[in-house]
């Protein structure tokens, strides 16, 4: 895995039954947390892998909040709200305005209507290579440093740097 770091089968993976990942397919459903869990995972519909991506958004939701998404909750109110009337976790008002975007295009009721994971991957590239090149705008004499210092390809997703400052509003470096 080199310098990436790459979160993978939670005890719980299994061989995809068919090759296109595009068409739903049955699984055995409500395997896993309920809070991480994909609405037509929970619902015991077939799903595909736009429910990983719904899954991906809490996980990443978790991690950026420090709050369990839907702590406290009983399954019933899982699945009425959350099931049943779209509800989702709330962001305070200094998370980053971006991310809260793809984390709520990502937990969409619809998985239809979800990005998929590469998609996910170039936006947040880009989130990255914007707070970067206004963290170099921010620091004297950057501007003399010449286009190197203003490219993040090399350091995109090659574990260059912590790439995890974009996320936050207000962080400065």
């Amino acid at each position: 895995m080199g310098t990436r770091v790459q979160l993978f089968d939670f005890g719980l993976s299994r061989e995809l039954p068919q090759v296109d990942l595009e068409m739903p397919f049955e699984m055995s459903g409500k395997v896993g947390t309920l809070r991480y869990m994909a609405v037509e995972v929970a619902l015991h519909r077939p799903y595909n892998v736009a429910a990983d991506v719904y899954s991906w958004a809490m996980v990443v939701y978790e991690l950026m909040t420090l709050q369990k998404p839907f702590g406290g909750w009983t399954r019933d109110m899982h699945n009425n709200l959350v099931c049943g009337k779209s509800v989702r976790p709330e962001f305070t008002t200094d998370f980053n305005p971006q991310l809260k975007k793809l984390l709520e295009n990502c937990w969409t009721q619809k998985a239809r209507d979800r990005p998929r994971m590469k998609q996910v991957t170039e936006r947040l590239r880009s989130m990255e290579e914007e707070q970067l090149l206004l963290c170099l705008q921010a620091v004297p004499g950057s501007d003399q440093l010449g286009p190197a210092a203003t490219s993040t390809q090399s350091n995109a997703g090659a574990g260059g740097g912590s790439g995890m400052g974009f996320l936050r509003r207000g962080m400065s470096y």
